[in-house]
């Protein structure tokens, strides 16, 4: 079932997961999920997004069924976001790195030197 789906996806490194508990069309799932994306971009934890994109899907009247929406299912941890890797951030530890290392290199001529 879906305890085994979720499970599988957590012991193969996942640190959470959406999944549903039964099959949903794809229309209803391509909207949840767009609503979903929104509230994380937006910085909501993620069980807020997915209430948030289950209420704006529920007051859609061609998804207002159940059906299309309390199917999904967080499992994993809810305040923990993913956290984006920005590329100042690789950069800076990049010179870091660098300059850590030209220390290092230029310590190490005037030791053979001395």
């Amino acid at each position: 079932g879906v305890q085994g789906f979720s499970r599988g996806l957590l012991a193969a490194g996942a640190r959470r997961a959406v999944t549903t508990l039964w099959r949903v069309p794809d229309g209803p799932t391509a909207a949840l999920m767009q609503h979903f994306y929104q509230g994380v971009q937006a910085g909501r934890p993620l069980d807020d997004a997915l209430a948030a994109a289950k209420r704006a899907l529920r007051a859609e009247a061609a998804f207002a069924h159940p059906h299309y929406w309390a199917a999904f299912v967080l499992t994993g941890p809810a305040d923990a976001r993913p956290r984006t890797l920005r590329w100042r951030d690789v950069a800076g530890a990049a010179c870091l790195a660098a300059g850590a290392l030209a220390a290092l290199a230029a310590w190490r001529a005037r030791r053979r030197a001395a």
